[in-house]
């Protein structure tokens, strides 16, 4: 259980550093992916699988934020690219 808790916590670093609506930078609080970071984490639960791992990530942030909130396709890609690292630990 703690190798789960170490996974959240890094998979929750991962999308504030790469901030994909731009929220943590224009002040937001740190948490303020939380309820997307646990709903990618169960998503990764359950499906250990990277296959369209950026679809699913971008449509649970367009359900969040909206198409014209998040700032662009790169941080989503770069999250994505850091989950499949992430998911072979």
């Amino acid at each position: 259980m703690q190798n789960s808790k170490i996974k959240l916590e890094k998979l929750a670093d991962i999308i504030k550093r790469n901030d994909p609506a731009g929220l943590i930078a224009g002040g937001a609080p740190d948490d303020e992916y939380a309820s997307e970071t646990n709903e990618i984490y169960r998503l990764l639960i359950k499906n250990k699988d990277a296959s369209n791992l950026h679809k699913k990530i971008k449509d649970i942030f367009v359900e969040s934020f909206g198409e014209d909130t998040l700032l662009d396709s790169t941080s989503l890609l770069t999250i994505s690219k850091e989950l499949e690292i992430l998911l072979c630990e």
